[in-house]
């Protein structure tokens, strides 16, 4: 090697700490960004629940995860037969939001989404809710008992019962009821939610007494009315025997009863004209 090479090599060998020093590495230009972390959005969780028709259901939504105030629920997809309101808030990581269902809206499937934001975080992925629609069960409202009062013997009280259907699926109720009581119409009841129906009832008693029975609604609940009544003889007779004596067996004779109800009753003897003994006749009371 020249000489001149080789002093070259040693001025750089002698000097190259001191360039070091002087002119530090040079770092590469990405590593003198700093890397910025990630914020993660809160994370909604799907979830499936029912909605009754008519009616407006609360919805419970919920979020996990990171999660820093303020955050924002956002609709991504309304539901197709229902109608949402405002989420609130009701705790960290729950929300609230009233699903409403029409009146006249039938059984069916529905869905949304939702997804959720905090202060410094961009908007989540969305989760799906899926909303099944029904009809409550049909739900009878009667009275809980009746009192006909007191019946004569042989007259009949007819009495009208009101039956309401507060659910949401039509009825079709068959009353049962037994003796001194009989339903006016036996033909099955259908009502519909929301309708009102009369259910005739008759008390016919055929004998003296008190009685009590049930009107029953629904046979398998044994739901019912509760029935009582009373009856006691249309006629009260005299306190002392009706005395026919024998002058007076060719003719009629009326014995006048105490009558305790509102109807006129007569009551008519007739002696037989073969009767020839005994001599008189008397009827106790």
């Amino acid at each position: 090697m020249p000489a001149s090479g080789f002093s070259f090599l040693r001025v750089i060998a002698t000097f190259a700490p001191l360039l070091l020093l002087i002119f530090p590495a040079m770092p590469q230009a990405n590593a003198k960004e700093k890397e910025q972390p990630i914020i993660r959005p809160p994370s909604p969780q799907p979830m499936i629940a029912s909605a009754y028709v008519g009616e407006k259901t609360p919805l419970t939504l919920t979020l996990r995860g990171r999660i820093e105030d303020p955050v924002k629920i956002i609709i991504r997809k309304k539901p197709l037969f229902g109608q949402l309101g405002e989420p609130e808030r009701l705790g960290r990581q729950t929300w609230r939001v009233w699903y409403s269902v029409a009146p006249d809206s039938g059984e069916n499937l529905d869905s949304f989404s939702f997804a959720a934001k905090s202060v410094d975080s961009p908007v989540s992925a969305a989760a799906n809710v899926q909303v099944s629609i029904i009809k409550r069960e049909a739900q009878l409202v009667f009275p809980e008992s009746f009192d006909f009062g007191d019946i004569p013997v042989g007259d009949t009280s007819i009495q009208d019962f009101l039956v309401q259907n507060s659910g949401g699926k039509t009825a079709v109720i068959s009353p049962a009821i037994h003796p001194p009581w009989k339903l006016v119409d036996t033909s099955p009841i259908r009502i519909k939610a929301g309708e009102t129906k009369n259910v005739r009832v008759a008390f016919f008693p055929v004998s003296p007494g008190a009685f009590a029975g049930k009107l029953v609604l629904e046979p398998n609940s044994k739901r019912g009315i509760r029935l009582s009544g009373s009856s006691a003889d249309p006629l009260q007779w005299p306190s002392t025997p009706v005395l026919f004596a024998s002058v007076q067996r060719n003719t009629t004779q009326s014995v006048l009863f105490k009558n305790p109800t509102d109807r006129v009753r007569e009551v008519v003897f007739d002696w037989p004209d073969f009767l020839v003994a005994p001599t008189h006749v008397a009827i106790e009371p």
